[in-house]
């Protein structure tokens, strides 16, 4: 039991994280790097931006839960579960970011639910 609560805490941070990492995105715009000078221009956009903060915050603590959940499971079962992931970043991205989702999209998600669950066996 522990280890499923361990793939969830990993999925939603995970997606919690990179919805946060897409909103900062948007703050900041477009990026391009053609000069030394952007980049320093970048990092420093990069450091002030709390949205993008709050989500670097979130991956790395998906990160250290995936580490606790291999310290615990094999690779062989980690992994793949916690490619639900996508599942709920496809959600996030729907009602959080308004992104519109095709159908091929959904039916890449449904494909992945169905995995997860036949590796639960």
């Amino acid at each position: 039991m522990r280890t499923w609560f361990a793939v969830i805490g990993v999925v939603l941070a995970d997606a919690v994280g990179n919805v946060a990492l897409r909103r900062g995105m948007e703050r900041m715009g477009d990026v391009t790097l053609c000069r030394l000078g952007q980049a320093w221009s970048l990092i420093s956009q990069v450091l002030r931006n709390k949205m993008l903060g709050f989500g670097v915050l979130c991956i790395a603590v998906a990160f250290l839960l995936f580490l606790v959940l291999l310290s615990w499971t094999d690779l062989s079962f980690a992994f793949p579960a916690t490619a639900l992931g996508s599942v709920v970043n496809t959600v996030g991205a729907r009602v959080f970011l308004k992104e519109n989702v095709t159908a091929g999209r959904w039916a890449g998600t449904l494909l992945v639910c169905s995995g997860v669950i036949l590796l639960s066996f």
